[in-house]
């Protein structure tokens, strides 16, 4: 059972119910489940059913089931889904009890056990006379509506008897040409339709897949409807010879009523996706935006870590007690775009605050500039001083207790190669040796040629194990460079550098590996405004990016290809996570989450699988628990079967979902936090996957 937090409070919430925990595996593997009627009082079983929209899996805190009076049956459904994600505005009445709906320019109102609602003031009498009832989970009170009146919206909604799911979309609508303009401040691709489309969209990062990468973009329930003479092999190719943008290829979904658009990038870019109702189209508009605020343990330094889009343009001030970086021509989109702030109190950080930057009045920028502002508030123990701040691809860092490389710039080429730099200050004479049974590579360079500290940094990357530097004595320091087993330096560094020196490592055992060919998807569950399941001292979507990294690194470690459906703590929809490893061709897929219980004793380790024709992902569940059980001691929930879960049936290669223990159980949380759990976890997820495709 999985525990969420509940979406946020909207006007709907009555009698004082605060919202409580949810669990959203259940509502996927649908059964019954007892609902309290919040004006009775009386309890009663009702089936589940399953919601998507526009093709993505809705979870809710109280689900949606199936209500039947005098034998005739119809589905409810949160009303707060409505305004979650279709954008309808909602207004509760307490005296009168009515929930109001409005949409589209049509306002519904539904009066709870009532079967007549009314529409603009009209009456409508409720098909079979299923009213609007209040009913109540673990403690959550919702209105439920009954589905069939979004209709009256132009909403779209259909039964999939096979999953026991009701399907909403917007209104059907064609595209009708699409349009690359670079005539204004951002590049944009216009994309005109009929009507209002949905988009779903993600960045394929082409790094480790041999390919450029891609931003994909879904419009859902849509048609491809261009003039003949602009599509081509049924597709539309728009090439473009300058730029970040190479080409955009947009083609019908074989199967599916969909539209697809692949950009194919140079460079990696950020971007916005908007429906202009003036213009009636959908524009993409390439623009930078922070994704993602984290603290990190990087090389032994506390860092604030900002993840963007593409790779950033930033300011930096240092003022008193604080560090503002402010990202220029950027969107604030992290925590689903609104102002905050984060509270840590350790690491040198006391709060970090986010917000889209008013720029009216600033020195700084102009009134058109769009800025998406970071203050990182230090505690009372940290000078500014102190604070070093870079980039490295599309990630600010800002460490509170210096450069963690303190001179060094070390950079991974690829799973199999690295460079570390070296800058001096004077022109020095470089002494190394090497010693292959220690693996150690030491370098002596005079103190008048480079300023450095003593420092000893874990790496541990597969290419080197760790660096150290002695500077004890007067005269010189001693650098020593640990390589990983199997590295090398492709040439020895040796006399006279006048700025300084270059190291270039390569691994022979990963370029030749066995597994460099062989593709891994790595899923961290949940993410973003979804925390997954709740403890005390930590959530889910923690849990698992954290191991989930960890598993990268050891995967990559043996040279296997990997793939992260999320590096940050970033919302991801379920069946995109799963649609994007069917898309990139992986070889086999792990889903990585965290359990929760009611029962505060509920403890251990399970594996879900789906059933299929092979039996590959039932035997994939099987050698993963057992080695999990074996390598972490846990108590052994066994493999479980859950057929409609979207991590385990819809990818068509090897996939299962591990749930590495109980974050409500206090012991289980406290274990799952610490590194020792993480990297053991991650390696018994290694070697189950080693077993299998052995």
């Amino acid at each position: 059972m999985k525990r969420i937090l509940s979406f946020a409070l909207i006007l709907i919430m009555l009698l004082g119910v605060i919202p409580g925990p949810a669990y959203a595996e259940d509502f996927l593997e649908y059964g019954t489940v007892e609902l309290i009627d919040g004006i009775t009082w009386e309890a009663g079983t009702y089936t589940t059913v399953g919601l998507m929209f526009a093709g993505n899996s809705v979870v809710t805190d109280v689900p949606s089931v199936l209500y039947e009076i005098d034998g005739k049956t119809r589905t409810l459904i949160p009303v707060n889904v409505v305004a979650e994600y279709i954008g309808a505005q909602i207004s509760w009445n307490g005296e009168t009890q009515e929930v109001s709906i409005y949409f589209n320019g049509k306002t519904i109102v539904l009066k709870i056990d009532s079967d007549t609602a009314y529409i603009d003031g009209q009456p409508y009498k409720l098909p079979n006379k299923v009213p609007a009832k209040l009913l109540s989970y673990n403690g959550v009170t919702r209105t439920m509506i009954p589905v069939n009146i979004l209709d009256q919206f132009g909403l779209e909604f259909a039964w999939n008897g096979d999953t026991r799911t009701v399907e909403m979309n917007y209104p059907y609508q064609d595209i009708k040409d699409i349009v690359y303009d670079d005539s204004g401040r951002f590049q944009e691709i216009h994309i005109n339709t009929t009507g209002q489309v949905l988009t779903t969209s993600y960045f394929m990062d082409g790094s480790l897949l041999d390919s450029q990468d891609k931003i994909i973009i879904d419009f859902e329930n849509t048609g491809f409807d261009l003039p003949e003479y602009k599509v081509i092999d049924g597709k539309r190719t728009i090439d473009l010879i300058y730029g970040s943008i190479d080409k955009i290829v947009t083609y019908p979904v074989e199967g599916e009523s969909k539209t697809r658009m692949e950009i194919e990038l140079l460079n990696r870019k950020g971007y916005d996706i908007f429906y202009d109702e003036d213009k009636q189209m959908v524009v993409v508009r390439f623009i930078n935006s922070i994704r993602d605020i984290r603290t990190e343990k990087i090389y032994s330094s506390e860092a604030v870590v900002i993840n963007t889009g593409e790779y950033p343009a930033y300011n930096v001030d240092y003022l008193h007690g604080k560090v503002v970086v402010d990202v220029v021509n950027s969107l604030q989109r992290y925590k689903d775009g609104k102002n905050g702030e984060i509270e840590v109190h350790e690491g040198g950080v006391d709060t970090i605050s986010y917000s889209q930057f008013d720029t009216t009045g600033s020195t700084t920028f102009s009134e058109e500039d769009i800025v998406s502002r970071v203050v990182v508030n230090l505690d009372d123990d940290t000078s500014v001083d102190d604070v070093y701040v870079e980039n490295i691809d599309n990630e600010i860092f800002v460490y509170v207790s210096g450069d963690p490389l303190n001179g060094f710039d070390y950079v991974k080429n690829g799973l199999d190669s690295a460079r570390l730099t070296m800058n001096f200050t004077n022109m020095g004479k470089v002494d190394a040796s090497y010693n292959e049974n220690t693996r150690n590579l030491t370098m002596k360079v005079k103190k008048e040629s480079v300023e450095l500290s003593g420092m000893n940094v874990d790496i541990d990357d597969s290419i080197i194990d760790k660096i150290s530097i002695n500077d004890s004595d007067s005269e010189e320091y001693k650098i020593t460079v640990k390589l990983s087993e199997g590295t090398a330096v492709a040439k020895m560094p040796d006399g006279e550098y006048a700025n300084g020196i270059e190291l270039s490592f390569f691994n022979e055992a990963l370029k030749n590996s066995i597994w460099r060919n062989t593709l891994i998807v790595v899923d961290a569950g949940h993410g973003g405004t979804d925390p997954g399941a709740v403890g005390t001292k930590t959530t889910e979507s923690k849990l698992t990016l954290s191991i989930a990294k960890e598993l990268e690194k050891k995967l990559q470690g043996v040279g296997f290809k990997t793939y992260m459906i999320r590096d940050a703590d970033v919302k991801i929809a379920p069946s995109y996570r799963m649609r994007v490893a069917n898309d990139i061709n992986a070889d086999l897929v792990v889903s990585i989450h965290i359990n929760a219980a009611e029962n505060p004793n509920a403890r251990g380790v399970e594996v879900l699988y789906a059933e299929e024709e092979t039996g590959k992902k039932k035997e994939f569940a099987r050698i993963l628990q057992d080695n999990l059980i074996d390598t972490l001691g846990s108590v052994d929930r066994g493999i479980v079967h859950r057929q409609n879960l979207y991590m385990c049936r819809v990818p068509t290669m090897p996939s299962a979902l591990v749930e590495l223990g109980f974050v409500t159980n206090a012991e289980e949380q406290d274990r799952m936090m610490t590194s020792t759990f993480q990297k053991s976890a991650a390696q018994a997820m290694l070697d189950a996957i080693l077993d299998f495709l052995n």
